[in-house]
């Protein structure tokens, strides 16, 4: 929109903000008493938020031990807290949500989570449900900047919209601290997950011990039913093949052990009628001890012969899989410190991607032996990486996460190293990547202190479009179901499954469809603003949108009371409501005078839709 559209625009969305959210008057007053106390009581607690504590307990000064797989050299700096605002000059905002406003007394320096914060102690909604937008400009506000950083002044007005897409389908706690969980990606296994554990027994003669726990996942009934349990040593990664070899002809879980070694469990048996997994089994197939050195990751090949094996002392084995035996094909001294990601190439098995604690993301090329490094980036990661993952759709993106806590795409069409690099903070430590099994351009990732994210990108463009921040200690696991998760023909939802390390949490979630399909709607030739302002026969109508996919409806109208024929035109509202969530409208400002007629907030809120090329 240029020129006088501009215009339109502002003077447009001043008179909505007049129309639509008048102020509360003396409730306001008491709402900001009310905000003034809780925050003072929170203060008087702490001096800073909840989630320092949380880092605080996790991250302690010295050092964590290599026994306990936090992936970390002990490079990990104290996380900076925010400066106390109790010397600076205190501010208002106006946070509004359909009628209500809520005035919250601040300091330029709270961040948008501290804001939130307070608005859970009065909304009752969690910080993660709501998203603060900055009017008029409808900037969306970002969580971890502060008022000041995001130019949010004195007496600014922030719409409040809240989300809802998470549906805890089942929970339990298991007999270890968990550190992987994985959805078979099998057809007629879609409803089997396993969880992998790993226990350090401390004393004279300290040991690891471990399990692998399977169980039936059911979204529709809200059913997560363990179905075995395998003893073993303590695991640090675990993965499914992503082949069925004809030999032994099912799905096979590779584990890599803290003992050094390497086991193959393959899965088998299944109930004639397919609707319960009591007959599934995990049997061990075979094992090797490939290294005095613990195994701290694994990854399977495309054509699942090969496994690429991380270890402690940085190195990395190649190892065969061939008619239920594991023999060592290559191993080589890749890294100076522990590496904890050890990727096949997707599109070209040949090229292995390895990186370490010594903050380097390399390449190695399999075709000579010892493998030849075909690049090595030293400046990108500013401490250890912890993840790498292959984009199956697009041979040419690659993905990588790191302790200091932004997740990187990477253009690798150049095999000399990468030509192009994106990148986006998560608030935590990447340490697991998942791309969606059937959508381009998404991923699940596992953000240690900072719980779970989904991720959108394209291009260089990338967003978090879901987080889930339930489980209270580091987040390492995290895994999609494929397919359509179906049993006997039934289709189920599907869902998502976490995993948190010292509280020992496994969570599954379902997701809200209508949400996710808002999220990776086709928006490609759609602009995401429009407003149109009408003087139609007796009334006044302004209509404004925002295709952000988040469906709120704000509206002031005057509506008749009278019965038009058999039409009553109090049900107005909820048809405009139901309408965001079918035509993935975002936010609806909505204002008017009306006397007779019904026909003027439609007429205008399709002429809105159909300004400046929205529809």
């Amino acid at each position: 929109m240029q020129g006088p559209s501009i215009r339109r625009w502002h003077t447009g969305i001043q008179m909505m903000i007049k129309f639509l959210v008048p102020l509360m008057g003396s409730k306001g007053n008491e709402m900001t008493a009310i905000a003034t106390q809780k925050s003072r009581r929170k203060k008087a607690k702490s001096n800073h938020s909840p989630m320092e504590d949380k880092v605080e307990e996790l991250w302690p000064n010295e050092a964590p031990k290599m026994d306990s797989p936090s992936k970390s050299s002990g490079s990990m700096s104290q996380p900076s807290r925010p400066k106390s605002p109790d010397d600076q000059t205190a501010m208002y905002i106006r946070v509004k949500r359909n009628k209500t406003t809520y005035f919250l007394q601040c300091v330029p320096s709270e961040t948008i989570l501290q804001i939130k914060e307070k608005l859970q102690e009065l909304i009752d909604q969690p910080v993660n449900d709501q998203r603060l937008i900055l009017m008029p400009n409808r900037e969306v506000l970002d969580d971890s900047k502060s008022l000041a950083d995001q130019k949010v002044e004195n007496d600014a007005v922030v719409a409040l919209t809240l989300r809802k897409g998470v549906l805890e389908v089942g929970s339990c706690i298991l007999d270890g601290n968990a550190d992987a969980v994985e959805f078979c990606p099998h057809e007629s296994f879609y409803n089997v997950l396993a969880a992998s554990t790993y226990v350090l027994q401390e004393g004279d003669r300290p040991s690891r011990s471990g399990c692998i726990m399977l169980f039936d996942v059911d979204a529709e009934a809200g059913q997560l039913e363990l179905i075995q349990k395998v003893e073993t040593a303590g695991i640090f990664d675990i993965k499914w093949s992503p082949r069925l070899l004809q030999n032994p002809g099912c799905p096979l879980l590779a584990q890599a052990d803290a003992d050094g070694s390497v086991r193959i469990h393959s899965l088998q048996g299944s109930d004639s009628d397919g609707s319960k997994m009591h007959g599934n089994n995990l049997n061990e197939l075979c094992g090797k001890c490939i290294s005095s050195s613990m195994c701290l990751c694994i990854d399977w090949n495309s054509s699942a012969t090969s496994m690429a094996v991380g270890l402690s002392d940085g190195s990395v084995s190649i190892i065969s899989l061939d008619e239920s035996q594991l023999n060592i094909l290559q191993e080589w001294k890749a890294h100076d410190f522990e590496l904890w990601a050890a990727s096949f190439d997707i599109q070209q098995p040949m090229l292995v991607y390895t990186g370490s604690d010594d903050c380097k993301f390399s390449c190695w090329d399999l075709r000579d032996d010892p493998s030849n490094l075909v690049f090595q980036n030293k400046e990108a990661h500013t401490m250890g990486v912890c993840c790498i993952a292959k984009s199956p759709s697009d041979p040419y993106t690659l993905l990588t996460g790191s302790y200091d806590e932004y997740l990187r795409i990477w253009d690798v069409r150049s095999t000399s190293k990468p030509v192009n690099e994106s990148s986006i903070c998560l608030g935590g430590g990447v340490w697991r990547i998942k791309h969606h099994p059937s959508t381009p351009g998404l991923v699940l990732t596992a953000c240690m202190h900072n719980g779970f994210a989904i991720v959108k990108f394209d291009g260089n463009q990338v967003q978090v479009v879901e987080q889930y921040n339930k489980h209270d200690s580091l987040a390492y696991g995290a895994d999609w179901q494929r397919g359509d998760a179906s049993v006997a023909g039934t289709k189920k939802s599907p869902v998502i499954a976490t995993c948190s390390f010292y509280d020992r949490l496994l969570h599954n979630l379902g997701k809200n469809i209508g949400l996710l399909k808002q999220a990776l709607g086709d928006r490609i030739g759609i602009n995401q603003l429009g407003c149109f302002s009408a003087a139609l026969d007796d009334a006044l109508v302004l209509v404004s949108l925002d295709l952000s996919g988040w469906p709120h409806l704000s509206y002031d109208l005057r509506i008749p009371r009278e019965t038009v024929g058999t039409y009553d035109p109090q049900v107005s509202t909820d048809f405009l409501d139901t309408s965001l969530s079918v035509l993935k409208v975002g936010y609806l400002l909505l204002g008017g005078i009306l006397t007779t007629s019904l026909r003027q907030p439609f007429k205008a809120f399709a002429r809105a839709l159909s300004s400046e090329g929205v529809l």
